[in-house]
């Protein structure tokens, strides 16, 4: 699955560098349960973070971060660390990653569809969301980048 996480990467983080995106495809392949829920993952930290190294450490800009509330690569809140602190998830993007896929494992069990988990993933009240709508057409290309 690594391979197929790395195309992913590349077709969505293309400025990452060589190193960067090898580890964090490698910290998606082992977090994810099934190469859906790694897409999900490709998808949501490119829209969250751009997987900008900054953002995975919590170092967050005026406007970034949703005021302070959200944490690590795929922005997840508070009641989505699962016990965790948000120094550990800002400080580890291994476990940032395992709780972003238990998140959208969850989302995805609730919804049933991708179209539904980005929708309670954002906290919007529709598809037509800019913010779910980019991120499921981004979704999409992907699935459509892979051999």
């Amino acid at each position: 699955m690594i391979a197929l996480v790395l195309i992913a990467l590349t077709v969505a983080a293309p400025e990452l560098s060589e190193e960067g995106r090898a580890r964090i495809a490698k910290d998606i392949a082992e977090a994810s349960p099934d190469l859906d829920t790694a897409i999900m993952l490709v998808a949501t930290g490119e829209a969250e973070s751009g997987f900008r190294e900054s953002i995975e450490h919590c170092h967050c800009g005026p406007g970034e971060c949703d005021g302070g509330h959200s944490f690590g690569l795929y922005q997840l809140q508070g009641h989505w660390l699962f016990g965790h602190s948000a120094a550990e998830v800002c400080n580890d993007n291994a476990l940032s990653t395992r709780l972003a896929a238990r998140t959208l494992g969850i989302l995805r069990s609730r919804t049933g569809s991708p179209e539904g988990t980005f929708v309670r993933y954002v906290g919007a009240r529709t598809v037509k969301d800019p913010h779910v709508a980019g991120r499921l057409r981004r979704y999409r290309e992907l699935w459509a980048a892979l051999p």
